[in-house]
C-alpha cells in the first residue's frame, strides 16, 4: 500500500464507529449480475449452462428462501418495479412475480435484434434498449402484462454506451460516444414521443442522480452537469474545476477522487453548494460504491474499507480480510450486501452502529 493511503490499521483504530458481519455465504455458481436488495433479504442471479436461477437468501442469515430457475442464454441485468423481477437476457426479458416466486412473462426480442440492458422504472414500466446491426431500439413495457407499449428507434447518431434513467415523467437516453461525445435524447415515459436533444456536451459519464424533473451527469471533466429533465435546458453547472478519477453523487454528498502533483485524495463534498464536508490522502483505486450514509472503496490491497458521510470518518470493518476483496455492494436500508471479486461469496453487514 502507498505511503499516502489511509490503510485497514487506520480504519480499524475508530472505536465508535464499526460493522459487524452477519453472515457470508458461499455458492456454488457465479453470481452474474449486479444483486438486488429486496425487503427480507437479497436477490442473486447464478447461472448454470443455459440455467439461470433467481434465489433469495435471508436478511439474518443468510439462509435461502426461495428459488425460481428458467433458460436464459446469459444475464445481462436484473432490475425490479414493485413485485416483478426483471431478468435480462440477449433474446428475452424474464419477468417474476416475487410474492409468486415464478416466472410470469418472457418478452422476447424482435427477430435480427438482441435485448442490451432494461430499468424498471415508477408504476410497473420497463425500458429496454435492442440493437440489430445498424440501429438502436428503446421500448417500453407494462411489466404486469409484458404488453410492449411503445417502441422507437435511437438517433442515427448513438453509437457508444448507453445508459437509461427516468426523471419525472421523462426517459433519458445518454450516449456515451467514443471520443467523450455526449448525446442526451428524452421520451416522454407514456407516449414515447421524443421530448428534447442534446448533442453540445462532452466528457465521460462517472454517474448519474435523477428526480422529479432535475438531471445530473457526473463528468470526468466538467463537474456536475446539471439539466432541466422536462426540456434539456442548463440548469446548474457546478464543482467544474477538478478532473475525477471517479465521482459520485450518494444523497446530499458528492464523492470524488481526484488527482493532482501524484496525491491522490478523496473528497465529500455538498452536492449543491460544494462545501467540503470530508478530506482524505488515499490510494485508493476505485468507489465501489456509494449510499446516503457510507461509502465503500477499495485500496490495491484488494480489502474493502468503509467510511460514514458527509465527513469521511472511518468505519470499522475487522473482518476485512474474511470479507475478501470486493466486486460489488448494495445497500438495504442498515445492511450492505457485499459480493466477493470471484462473485462465488456474498458478506452481509450490519451498520447499525455506523
Amino acid at each position: 500500500m502507498g505511503s499516502g493511503g489511509t490503510g485497514l490499521a487506520s480504519v480499524q483504530s475508530s472505536k465508535h464507529r464499526h460493522s459487524k458481519v452477519l453472515w457470508q455465504r458461499r455458492v456454488a455458481n457465479a453470481v452474474d449480475s449486479k444483486v438486488l436488495a429486496l425487503a427480507g433479504g437479497v436477490l442473486l442471479s447464478t447461472r448454470k449452462a443455459d440455467q439461470c436461477s433467481l434465489r433469495l437468501l435471508h436478511v439474518r442469515d443468510g439462509s435461502q428462501q426461495w428459488q425460481a430457475s428458467f433458460v436464459a442464454s446469459d444475464t445481462l441485468s436484473v432490475a425490479r418495479t414493485g413485485q416483478t423481477v426483471v431478468c435480462v437476457a440477449p433474446e428475452a426479458l424474464t419477468l417474476l412475480h416475487v410474492g409468486q416466486r415464478a416466472v410470469v412473462h418472457k418478452v422476447g426480442v424482435s427477430q435480427g435484434r438482441s435485448f442490451q440492458k432494461a430499468i424498471c422504472a415508477k408504476k410497473g414500466y420497463i425500458h429496454a434498449v435492442s440493437s440489430d446491426a445498424k440501429t438502436h431500439f428503446i421500448s417500453a413495457i407494462d411489466a404486469r402484462t409484458g404488453r410492449l407499449l411503445w417502441e422507437n428507434e435511437l438517433p442515427e447518431s448513438v453509437s457508444g454506451k448507453i445508459l437509461l434513467f427516468t426523471a419525472g415523467d421523462h426517459l433519458v437516453c445518454v450516449n456515451q460516444g467514443p471520443h467523450q461525445e455526449l448525446g442526451v435524447d428524452a421520451y416522454h415515459r407514456h407516449s414515447g414521443q421524443r421530448t428534447w436533444s442534446r448533442r453540445n456536451l462532452q466528457g465521460s459519464v462517472l454517474d448519474t442522480w435523477s428526480t422529479c424533473n432535475l438531471v445530473d451527469l457526473v463528468l470526468s471533466r466538467g463537474g456536475i452537469c446539471g439539466l432541466n429533465g422536462a426540456d434539456g435546458t442548463d440548469r446548474i453547472q457546478r464543482l467544474e474545476a477538478l478532473s475525477y478519477a471517479d465521482a459520485r453523487i450518494a444523497g446530499q454528498s458528492f464523492l470524488a477522487v481526484t488527482e493532482t502533483s501524484d496525491v491522490r485524495e478523496l473528497l465529500s463534498l455538498d452536492t449543491l453548494s460544494g462545501e467540503l464536508r470530508g478530506k482524505l490522502p488515499t490510494d485508493i483505486t476505485r468507489v465501489i460504491g456509494a449510499h446516503a450514509s457510507e461509502v465503500l472503496t477499495e485500496h490495491p490491497d484488494g480489502y474493502p474499507e468503509m467510511f460514514s458521510l458527509p465527513k469521511l470518518e472511518p468505519v470499522e470493518l475487522a473482518e476485512a480480510k474474511a470479507i475478501g476483496k470486493t466486486h460489488d455492494v448494495v445497500w438495504a436500508r442498515d445492511v450492505a450486501y457485499l459480493v466477493a471479486k470471484d462473485r462465488h461469496t456474498i458478506t452481509a453487514l450490519d451498520l447499525r452502529h455506523a
